[in-house]
């Protein structure tokens, strides 16, 4: 609670000098600057917040983690976005927490027949299960991430 309030004093003060060199009058430039000084405050301490909430791999590079990616993973009408994990056995995608569904989901490399990229806005990785089920995930540069997942694949 106390960084929550040095940081909106830290924004009120610079404000209510900048409001008061532009407006000339004090009192509207205390209530501006405090208005917008609770604002950025508020703002400031929710990103950091949820930056601190960012949810990291249960695995460490030394034990099998082989590369990460944003990505968002498409369900029907719904996108959630988040990072997918390729490791040496298994495929994670871990959901971030400005997310609804904030569900995790690790796909074992046995269970998967099939990748495919599909280029266009936005390039869909296809992932094809040996169920029969498809997923569809948006990845940062799609192509470079199915051929290393295909590459992992192989070597699995």
């Amino acid at each position: 609670m106390k960084n929550v309030v040095l940081r909106i004093i830290a924004f009120v003060i610079p404000f209510t000098i900048i409001a008061y060199f532009i407006y000339k009058d004090i009192l509207t430039s205390i209530v501006l600057g405090g208005c917008l000084g609770v604002q950025f405050g508020l703002w400031l301490t929710l990103i950091i917040i949820v930056k601190q909430d960012v949810r990291k791999p249960v695995q460490t590079v030394s034990s099998g983690y082989c590369d990460s990616r944003a990505a968002s993973y498409m369900f029907g009408d719904v996108s959630v976005g988040g990072r997918i994990y390729l490791y040496n056995e298994r495929l994670e995608f871990i959901a971030h927490s400005f997310n609804i569904y904030k569900e995790s989901l690790t796909v074992p490399y046995k269970d998967i027949k099939a990748v495919s990229y599909k280029k266009g806005f936005p390039g869909i990785v296809k992932i094809v299960l040996t169920t029969g089920d498809e997923i569809n995930f948006n990845v940062k540069s799609g192509q470079e991430f199915t051929e290393r997942l295909t590459k992992e694949l192989l070597t699995a």
